[in-house]
């Protein structure tokens, strides 16, 4: 049986995202989610922790990543014509915290 882990979720919003807040404390994770809107979740989510925030500003993945074990990234825009920089910088920013905090999953 795999381990019970803490898990940051960082694009929890969209479609995969709300999937993977059904699943995680489903399979006894503990289960955190980064948002940028917290009115953008329904209140479905009751075994789920909560950080605002954006992914473009490193020090809100810093204080959201603390205590984590387990990091995963659904960030991605609504369609295939829309470029954002801020999901570019947000990934920087993911992996180079991750990396620093020695979170390697």
């Amino acid at each position: 049986m795999a381990r019970s882990m803490n898990v940051l979720i960082f694009g929890a919003s969209g479609a995969t995202g709300r999937e993977l807040l059904r699943q995680g404390p489903e399979h006894g994770h503990a289960v955190t989610a980064f948002v940028r809107d917290r009115t953008a979740l329904d209140a479905a989510y009751r075994d789920v922790q909560f950080v605002q925030g954006n992914v473009d500003v490193r020090a809100s993945v810093e204080n959201a990543m603390a205590g984590q074990q387990a990091v995963i990234c659904v960030l991605g825009s609504r369609t295939l014509l829309r470029r954002d920089l801020a999901i570019a910088v947000g990934v920087h920013n993911i992996l180079t915290v991750m990396e620093l905090s020695g979170i390697r999953d």
